[in-house]
């Protein structure tokens, strides 16, 4: 969709993107892209939890992506004092994507909250 598209709209096709009966993949980029919109759009609480069901109600999505995932979730979980659970999405995001720009930034983001 162009950019120039309304947020509304783009939140409908994201959502109808996630429903069971398209493949897994489809389901957790669509539940990617819309954590992104969310973000945009500031409603945290939103994005936070799509960027959550990237992985966990799609797992079958690439490790690369849960990874990317993870990292905008545990951001969300640091800025609400969450320092254990974004811990540990930060690790999945390192174990999930090695040798990648995710990882090197999961590991920052590790080290700052330790």
């Amino acid at each position: 969709m162009p950019s120039s598209t309304a947020p509304n709209i783009l939140e409908t096709a994201f959502n109808d993107l996630t429903t069971s009966n398209l493949p897994a993949e489809i389901g957790a980029y669509a539940s990617f892209y819309r954590g992104n919109l969310y973000k945009k759009l500031k409603r945290n609480t939103e994005a936070l939890e799509a960027y959550l069901s990237v992985s966990t109600l799609f797992p079958a999505g690439s490790m690369v992506l849960n990874a990317a995932a993870e990292l905008q979730a545990a951001g969300y979980l640091i800025d609400l004092k969450r320092q254990e659970e974004a811990k540990s999405l930060l690790a999945s995001a390192v174990a999930q994507s090695q040798g990648t720009v995710i990882a090197d930034e999961a590991n920052k983001r590790l080290e700052n909250i330790k």
